[in-house]
């Protein structure tokens, strides 16, 4: 692990949204970006599938792959937050994200 690796995960600044991520040492053909592209790709395909399951929506897995590539994970579950205190939850949520990217 690098020195300056070790100075981002020592002070908590590992975040797969921020464009300076860690890059993963074990892929040998690393220019830098695809390995950041690949942990904020594999991020958004868990945050997809996390809302998947939780709205029990399975159809809707490329539009929630838009929405966690394009909005904070913050935004993103304060919106589950209030959607599933709703009648249909999985209609309120894609609402409230389609407010949110402006759709």
């Amino acid at each position: 692990m690098k020195l300056d690796q070790r100075a981002n995960i020592d002070n908590g600044n590992d975040n797969f949204f921020s464009r300076n991520s860690n890059v993963n040492e074990n892929n040998v053909a690393n220019n830098g970006s695809k390995g950041a592209t690949y942990e904020r790709s594999k991020a958004v395909d868990i945050i997809a599938l996390d809302l998947c399951e939780r709205l029990g929506n399975r159809d809707s897995y490329k539009f929630y792959c838009k929405v966690a590539w394009r909005l904070q994970p913050s935004v993103i579950y304060n919106n589950l937050e209030q959607a599933l205190k709703g009648r249909e939850p999985a209609k309120l949520f894609t609402y409230l994200c389609k407010k949110c990217l402006g759709d």
